[in-house]
């Protein structure tokens, strides 16, 4: 059913000058039907606007050079979304005000909408933005809010407000990144020592954090984009020594500062190094990894291990390519095993009691476990490949049978890690509305999943 709404002019004044020019300069824009829309905006159209018909279905010749829009598509109670030219969607407005927090119902993430009804008094959302970093919205005042993974970062600075900022930041970035400008500037609303004040992605989309007095604390790239030398050299001569010790080939691309003279170093695609002289230092448990892998999988040369996760207790998170991920403690010892699916190799058995192992031949003969998870307060949590969980306590006593949920995310990393198991790392992915989407093989293949976790064909 078709909504009403207020008033919004902006993005119409601008879509009707772009039509005034076309009769000038060709076919600069010409309307299409919905047949002829690419098809993950046709997926996008059906799934959202199921009962609704477009008013206008519009073609730019060329993609915006700055949005990258080359359909638009306008309902007649001023909804429009515009595509980019295979079809993905770059933004939903509202040209009448209408609230898009209530139509579609649900497209702005629950978490966008937690924060609008509590910090600012549920105001309508107006506009949803896709952007480099995540979301963007524009609230019925006025006011433009930035959101990454879900939560809110800051406000959108316009990019010329670059030259308001302090010296301080303009010269330690004109110093490291002397070829670079900024290209998308947020202010954060947080104030604490370690929190950032301005959020900063150069053209290069490297990402930089900056304090309330102008101190970075944190730079971030890709694995090719590696931390300046000259900040390497700036940081406090202990934890210089420790990085060649301890990661002698490491290629630094991100340090966050979490404390005075603490720092999170990533020194390679996988695993970050944590660093606090309050604290005791914090080594990977290779060897004992090493050994869990040789005793129960045969071997594997190539592995990935991620964190330590900066939690009350380091935990490492490794990842084998055979489909396997399990965690460990700084001990080394295992916490949690899952195949994704795949069962058990037989001599991982023994990393359990043997009467979880009798109780469930007792019940299935068929049965194989997938996963078991000895950090449950009760002792140990079974899942089976068909899905069936069970618990057991420390002796491996039965004690209950139940139903194993997944989260949407949790059936997509089940899904890749089964059907890919080389790929061990599995950060670049987009999240929005409409679900998921993951490169895997160095981004020769796309994966798109649904909001509920499924494969789209």
């Amino acid at each position: 059913m078709i909504r009403k709404g207020k008033n919004g002019i902006l993005f119409l004044m601008s879509f009707i000058l772009l039509m005034s020019c076309s009769s000038d300069e060709g076919d600069v824009i010409r309307e299409i039907s919905k047949d002829n829309l690419p098809y993950y905006a046709t997926v996008f159209l059906d799934s959202w606007f199921e009962n609704d018909l477009p008013e206008k279905v519009m073609k730019l010749e060329t993609p915006d050079p700055e949005t990258g829009a080359q359909f638009v598509v306008t309902y007649p109670n001023g909804i429009q979304i515009e595509f980019d030219e295979e079809g993905l969607w770059l933004q939903l407005s509202s040209l009448e005000g209408l609230s898009l927090t209530e139509y579609p119902e649900g497209f702005v993430g629950s978490g966008i909408e937690t924060v609008v009804d509590a910090d600012f008094d549920g105001q309508s959302v107006t506009s949803y933005t896709k952007t480099h970093y995540g979301e963007r919205i524009t609230l019925s005042d006025g006011q433009r809010l930035a959101f990454r993974w879900g939560s809110l970062i800051g406000t959108p600075l316009a990019v010329s407000e670059y030259e308001d900022l302090s010296a301080g930041i303009q010269q330690f970035i004109s110093t490291h990144f002397p070829e670079e400008k900024p290209k998308t500037l947020v202010r954060s609303f947080e104030t604490g020592d370690y929190d950032p004040l301005y959020c900063i992605w150069l053209g290069n989309d490297y990402y930089l954090e900056f304090n309330k007095v102008s101190e970075w604390i944190r730079l971030a790239g890709d694995e090719e984009m590696l931390v300046p030398n000259a900040v390497l050299e700036s940081l406090p001569e202990d934890l210089q020594g420790k990085l060649k010790t301890n990661y002698p080939k490491a290629q630094i691309t991100a340090i966050s500062r979490i404390g005075r003279d603490a720092y999170e170093v990533r020194v390679g695609p996988s695993t970050t190094y944590v660093y606090d002289p309050e604290k005791q230092s914090v080594v990977v448990p290779s060897e004992q990894i090493h050994a869990f892998i040789d005793a129960y999988f045969g071997g594997e040369k190539h592995l990935s291990i991620r964190t330590p996760l900066w939690m009350d207790e380091y935990i490492f998170e490794v990842s084998i390519p055979n489909g396997f991920d399990f965690t460990v403690d700084e001990a080394g010892s295992w916490q949690n095993v899952d195949g994704h699916g795949r069962p058990f190799p037989e001599a991982l058995y023994d990393i359990l009691p043997a009467a979880i192992y009798s109780y469930l031949k007792e019940q299935d003969p068929d049965a194989e476990i997938s996963k078991a998870d000895n950090k449950v307060s009760y002792g140990y949590y079974i899942v089976l490949t068909n899905g069936q969980g069970y618990q057991f306590d420390m002796k491996g006593a039965f004690i209950a049978a139940e139903t194993s949920e997944l989260t949407p995310y949790q059936k997509i990393i089940d899904y890749i890690r089964y059907h890919y198991p080389e790929e061990l790392s599995l950060n670049s992915y987009k999240m929005d509305a409409n679900g998921w989407e993951f490169r895997l093989q160095g981004g020769a293949l796309i994966l798109i999943f649904d909001r509920n976790g499924n494969l789209k064909e």
